[in-house]
């Protein structure tokens, strides 16, 4: 068991670059009692996006990071990327600390509260797992939902690129549609998160905004990784 003042430490893996204080603000908000170290990898999701799914190249590298955060004295290793979620069953086997997915804890909360839910991605790579794993999960719970997919076309391409504000509007306009059709809006990607968080700080959006529950994978996935640590002490 952990002593009271001992800090946990947790390897974050990221695909993109841009998340690292998203996750430490989190961690400092719902898991104080751990420290975040991060690895960035952006070779990843390129092969993905090439591949249009995880590679050989990708589950090796994956797994030789995870393998080295452990060396490194990790106590977990969060994914940051749904891309690659898929890959968690195999990585895990190369260690023996919990490797988490970033999206499992928000569809499984999205599934056991919502039967219409608008399912928002801005690359393939991420909306075609993320579909399968809602379908895996809602028959796991024997729950009938109606999971619509939704590609921000174009909006990945921006964001690589570096022009954050045509990423932006792009999700924004796909959003804005989807809250009209939906109960809920899931957010596939960690990425998408910032755009949510400025539209509802902005008075002329932030009432459609608010009009529908809009669940993203960062702040569910902390709170698990709490749950994960705290519960194996």
């Amino acid at each position: 068991m952990k002593a009271e003042n001992t800090t946990y430490r947790v390897v974050f893996i990221h695909t993109i670059k841009g998340l690292i204080s998203l996750f430490d603000t989190l961690l400092a908000e719902l898991f104080p009692q751990a420290k975040g170290y991060h690895i960035v990898d952006e070779t990843l999701i390129h092969t993905v996006l090439e591949a249009g799914k995880p590679t050989s190249y990708v589950y090796r590298r994956i797994t030789e990071h995870a393998v080295a955060a452990e060396e490194f004295g990790a106590d977990a290793i969060q994914l940051t990327c749904s891309s690659v979620s898929e890959t968690v069953e195999i990585i895990k086997n190369s260690v023996s600390i919990p490797v988490l997915k970033i999206d499992e804890a928000m569809i499984r909360d999205a599934v056991a509260r919502f039967k219409n839910i608008a399912v928002i991605a801005t690359a393939p790579s991420t909306l075609n797992p993320t579909m399968a794993q809602i379908t895996k999960i809602a028959n796991e719970m024997t729950k009938e939902i109606n999971a619509r997919a939704t590609l921000c076309e174009g909006a990945y391409d921006a964001l690589l690129t570096g022009d954050r504000e045509k990423h932006d509007r792009i999700v924004t306009n796909y959003l804005l549609k989807a809250i009209e059709e939906a109960d809920a809006i899931l957010l596939a990607q960690a990425s998408i998160t910032r755009v949510v968080d400025s539209l509802r700080g902005n008075p002329t959006s932030r009432e459609i905004i608010l009009s529908k529950p809009i669940l993203s994978s960062p702040r569910p996935a902390i709170k698990y990784l709490a749950k994960t640590l705290k519960e194996g002490d």
